[in-house]
């Protein structure tokens, strides 16, 4: 059976505006959320045909919805695979679930091109578990320098990897930046 990684959007509602969001400002501020028995009829169809490899859980933003809600949205995950399931977040704020080492965490990360950026160091450190940094080269990230960005990093024990996403233009915003920009900086 062929396995497939499934990503998971429960809500656009976000905690933060950053200029090279995919989604809108109305999406942004949209506070509705995947309902959870849609969500059970998808998973099962899927796993009729497929096996679920990993489950990718982004948004908006999953630690600013409901807690009972972030509960059960896990808890659904987890009954229709054993394998990982990755909480994509902004982490500006914890959830109890970013402890819960059952789940992997990758943080967007972007220096100074996203607000917050102290704050989310601050909880890198205090959340002391493994946790994968994915950036987005938008121009303002590209005028950072990589050896501040490499020393940063290198302060903390606890991050695994650090993938460099090229940008791409979508829905809400077509900022100006070459494919040999974002290979030039890699």
């Amino acid at each position: 059976m062929k396995s497939l990684i499934v990503s998971v959007n429960p809500s656009y509602f976000c905690n933060l505006r950053c200029p090279f969001c995919y989604l809108t400002k109305n999406q942004l501020q949209d506070k509705h959320t995947l309902d959870l028995n849609l969500l059970e009829i998808r998973l099962a169809e899927l796993t009729t045909h497929f096996s679920i490899a990993k489950f990718d859980l982004y948004g908006g933003e999953f630690s600013v919805l409901d807690t009972s809600y972030q509960k059960e949205v896990i808890n659904r995950l987890k009954k229709n695979t054993d394998r990982p399931i990755n909480i994509i977040t902004n982490l500006v704020q914890f959830s109890d679930y970013f402890f819960d080492r059952t789940l992997d965490i990758s943080v967007s990360f972007d220096f100074s091109a996203r607000a917050h950026h102290e704050q989310v160091l601050k909880n890198i450190s205090l959340l002391n578990r493994p946790i994968s940094i994915l950036m987005l080269a938008s121009p303002k990230l590209l005028e950072i320098d990589v050896e501040f960005m490499i020393q940063t990093f290198n302060i903390f024990k606890n991050i695994t990897s650090v993938e460099i996403k090229p940008y791409s233009s979508n829905q809400s915003n077509s900022l100006s930046i070459k494919f040999s920009e974002f290979e030039f900086f890699v």
